[in-house]
Parts: structure tokens; C-alpha cells; sequence
């Protein structure tokens, strides 16, 4: 999946964190500069030395500096800014991971998809079959006078519409398979073999023992408790701008010389700068930073009540699709027994040409329920997967 554009997508916009959150990293990173400067005015200025006129100002003056600066320490910050660092990293790591979840079940969901639409392509073939054999044996009993030419337009109508239902089907297959092949960054059109599955997964924990351990290992939930952490030390680096903070100057200049400047000088100093008074602007700062810390602590607690319905929606169709996988068995046995049964009533000339189409839809919507209600369990499992943010254990089935 590595060749999937959006994957892609997400690759660099973690890396891209990564660039941001080593760019807040304190380290010893002097911001250099380089000033260039020509200045003309006038008068100019001399005093006498000896003589001759010792020039004081010039008409003329050139000056290049090279400044340098590097902070030194914010009191009151302590590891404010470190941890602030660490966290816009981590956050972007789980943007990358929830990134790669969210593909995982587009991949699974397509996979499903594909296995569902290729049964309906073999159901289509099959209801055609049965269609075609209905046809002969009209055609047949027509030769014998037994039934009466509508019959056989009739069986003949019903050999297009399941040829119509075939090409629907085999459009179907094609296009899941495009997008399985999208998904997985291969040509849409590329030929694409898969194992089909044949077991129903085991029905999953309950909610309540699997919401710990999704609030542990979903991105999501993740990415919030380190979003938290980071808006906490967006709080003491806001606080700490009330306190003085130190840094190392220097430079180097190289200007034109005149009796009080010389040529070249250099310059070295510590500074430290504290405000006064607390400004507005710190106190908005302040005020600013300790709202958004509480909006992350609400949106975490809102993030475990929508974690917690995922999982418990997830279930609940999981439940609801087997349900409908079981039943669609049974009506699938009860009407092959039926189609089968009819047939033969048909070739004795004891029931209609309707009756034994109808007899043939049937079976045909009992295996496609029985193959959707297939798909949805294990897509609905999927989607529990994704909830949770990890695959669920690997486990015996006891459904065959």
C-alpha cells in the first residue's frame, strides 16, 4: 500500500511535523546575520589635530556587520518547550498511523466488495443457466403441443433479462476490482487474484472490555493526550513570558574609519530583557493557551463517548449481519429445495412457466442475501478493527 497516493500524502505531512516540531526544539541554533549599509549625509564633520583636520563624521560611510544571536534561558519555562516539541512530533506520527487505519479498512471494505460482486457474477451465471434450460424444455414441449407459444416468448424474455442481470454483475466485479486495485496503488484495470474467505469471524468482546484498550491504542485518542500535553506547555511557555529571559549577542563590524571609529571592531554581550509589568498581550496569551487546553480536555472526553459508540455500532451490526447470513442459509436451502421441485413439476406439465421463474428468482435473492450478509459481517468486523485501532485476536470459528 505504499504506492497509494493519499498513504503518500500522509507520509509528508508527518514528515513535515517532524520538520516543525525539531524547529521548536531548543538547541543551539544562533540566528547570523549579515548587514550591509552605505550612508551619505552632511555636513561633514572634522576637529582640528595638529595640523591637519581629523574627520569626525564623513560625507561618506560604508559598514558591513555580521550580527549573531542565540537565547540562552527562559526563566520559568523549565522543559516547556522540549516537551512541546516531543508532542507536535507524536502528533504527527498518529496523524500518519490513523492515516494508514483508515486505508487498512478502505482495503478490507473493497476486498469484501470484490467477493461479494464476483458471487453475484457466478449467481447471475447460474440464474442464466437455469433461465437457457428453461428455454429448451419450452421450446421442447412447444414442438409437442403441450404449451402454447406465449410460453416459450415468455422463457425466451426470461433468458434476456438474466443475460442483462449477467453483464450488470460482471460490471460490478470489474469495478471492485478497480477499486481494490486503486486502493492498493496497482492500474485499475490490472488483473488481481484473491483467496476468498469461507468462515464468519467469532463474535467480539463486549464493549465495555474492549473501549480500554482502543482509548490505549486508537490514533486518534493518541494524538489527543498529546495534543493535551503540548497545549500544557503552551501554558507555562505563555506564563513564563513574565519572567526575564537571557541571551547571547555578538558581533563583527567592518565600516569606513574615521578618528573616533575604527576600521573593524567586534562585540560580545549577555542580555537579559524583563518586562516590567504584565502586558495585555501576556495576559491574553495566558488566558488564550489555558482555554485551549480546556477545549482538548472536553474533546478528549467527547472523543471517548464517540470511541465507545464506534465500537458498540460495530457490534451491533456485526450481530445484525450474521443474523441475516443465517436466515439467508436457510431461505437459500428452502428454495433450492423449491426450485428443484417446481422443475420437475414443469417438465410433467403440472405447473406454469411463471411459476418456475419465480421459483428461480427466488433462489437467486436467497444467495445474494446469504453472500451480502457475508461481506457485511466481516466488513462490519472492519470497521470494529478500526474502532479499536489494532486487529482484534485471531480466533477459531465456530460458525463454518
Amino acid at each position: 500500500m505504499r504506492a497509494n497516493p493519499a498513504l503518500e500524502a500522509a507520509r509528508h505531512r508527518r514528515n513535515a511535523a517532524r520538520v516543525e516540531a525539531e524547529r521548536q526544539r531548543p538547541a543551539l541554533r544562533p540566528e547570523v546575520n549579515i548587514v550591509g549599509s552605505q550612508l551619505l549625509r552632511g555636513p561633514e564633520v572634522t576637529f582640528p589635530r595638529g595640523d591637519d583636520l581629523a574627520t569626525i563624521e564623513p560625507h561618506s560611510r560604508s559598514r558591513l556587520s555580521v550580527e549573531v544571536e542565540q537565547p540562552l534561558y527562559q526563566f520559568g519555562a523549565g522543559s516547556a518547550a522540549s516537551s512541546r516539541s516531543k508532542a507536535l512530533a507524536a502528533a504527527g506520527e498518529q496523524e500518519f498511523q490513523r492515516a494508514q487505519l483508515d486505508l487498512a479498512l478502505d482495503v478490507k471494505r473493497a476486498y469484501f466488495e470484490l467477493l461479494y460482486t464476483q458471487m453475484a457474477e457466478r449467481v447471475a451465471a447460474q440464474a442464466l443457466d437455469l433461465a437457457r434450460e428453461q428455454q429448451r424444455i419450452t421450446a421442447a414441449l412447444l414442438e409437442r403441443e403441450r404449451v402454447a407459444r406465449l410460453e416459450l416468448l415468455e422463457a425466451e424474455r426470461g433468458v434476456a433479462e438474466a443475460e442483462a442481470a449477467l453483464v450488470g454483475a460482471r460490471n460490478g466485479a470489474l469495478l471492485a476490482r478497480g477499486e481494490l486495485n486503486r486502493l492498493l496503488g496497482r492500474p485499475v484495470g490490472a488483473t488481481l487474484a484473491i483467496t476468498p474467505m469461507t468462515n464468519l469471524p467469532p463474535e467480539p468482546p463486549p464493549t465495555e472490555q474492549l473501549l480500554p484498550e482502543a482509548l490505549r491504542e486508537r490514533p486518534e485518542a493518541i494524538a489527543m493526550e498529546t495534543g493535551i500535553q503540548s497545549a500544557e506547555a503552551g501554558v507555562r511557555l505563555a506564563r513564563a513570558e513574565r519572567l526575564p529571559r537571557a541571551s547571547l549577542q555578538g558581533g563583527y563590524d567592518l565600516q569606513t574609519p574615521s578618528a573616533f571609529v575604527p576600521r573593524s571592531s567586534w562585540r560580545v554581550a549577555v542580555e537579559i530583557t524583563a518586562p516590567l509589568f504584565e502586558t495585555a498581550r501576556i495576559r491574553y496569551n495566558v488566558r488564550e493557551a489555558e482555554e485551549q487546553l480546556a477545549a482538548l480536555r472536553s474533546e478528549q472526553e467527547a472523543l471517548a463517548q464517540g470511541i465507545a459508540l464506534e465500537i458498540h455500532a460495530a457490534r451491533l451490526a456485526m450481530d445484525e449481519a450474521g443474523k441475516r447470513h443465517e436466515l439467508a442459509l436457510r431461505m437459500e436451502a428452502a428454495a433450492a429445495e423449491a426450485q428443484r421441485l417446481v422443475q420437475l413439476r414443469f417438465e410433467l406439465l403440472r405447473t406454469t412457466p411463471a411459476e418456475l421463474a419465480g421459483a428461480r428468482l427466488a433462489l437467486s435473492r436467497a444467495q445474494l442475501e446469504g453472500a451480502r450478509a457475508f461481506a457485511d459481517v466481516w466488513i462490519a468486523r472492519a470497521r470494529l478493527e478500526r474502532a479499536l485501532g489494532a486487529p482484534l485476536p485471531p480466533q477459531p470459528s465456530a460458525v463454518e
